[in-house]
């Protein structure tokens, strides 16, 4: 069976899920006042910039949301606009954590705090989005578009992704999550 532009998506959306649980348990070692570079963590919300919204979410308010509306298709809870509106307040809270984070660097004692608190707000936004959209909005798209839409649209992802080179970001991702395993390590202290 082909991989149709839904199931692009959602692979997606699978990706984005790790990048949160990741965000989450950098908050909490945060919240634990651990020893967390800056870095790493405005890596992470460099890569979520990148992949989240230039990438995933762009895909969905070119492409996906214009379906949406041609089609008329309402899923329950999952309008058009309250989807833009996660989009952009999602883009709000990086800003905000990209904020925090500069504080952290110039030493602030409460930027830890604040930290962690923004990005947990923006790993419960992402997931309801995700759940919305996987439960709702999803399987309307597939059952409204014809295998032609799909093939069609399933070409432009595919483009786009060469364009803003997705592989890349899912490697770049890969060593995040590498850097983030190394500071459980004992005596790990320092990873830039």
């Amino acid at each position: 069976m082909p991989v149709t532009a839904i199931d692009r998506l959602t692979a997606e959306h699978r990706v984005i899920e790790q990048m949160l649980i990741l965000l989450e348990r950098l908050a909490g070692r945060l919240d634990r006042g651990g020893d967390l570079p800056a870095r790493l963590l405005m890596d992470l919300v460099d890569l979520a910039e990148q992949y989240v919204d230039a990438l995933h979410h762009t895909k969905e308010e070119r492409r996906l949301f214009e379906i949406v509306i041609e089609r008329g298709v309402q899923a329950e809870g999952g309008s058009v606009s309250a989807l833009l509106h996660h989009h952009e307040t999602g883009r709000s809270q990086l800003w905000d954590l990209r904020g925090e984070l500069q504080r952290l660097r110039q030493g602030d004692p409460n930027a830890a705090a604040g930290c962690a608190m923004v990005a947990r707000q923006y790993v419960e936004l992402m997931r309801n989005h995700i759940r919305m959209e996987d439960e709702n909005v999803f399987p309307m798209v597939s059952q409204a578009i014809s295998v032609e839409e799909d093939l069609a649209l399933t070409r432009y992802f595919a483009e786009f992704d060469a364009a803003r080179h997705a592989a890349d970001l899912l490697t770049r991702f890969q060593q995040l999550r590498g850097r983030c395993a190394e500071l459980d390590e004992p005596g790990a202290r320092e990873i830039a």
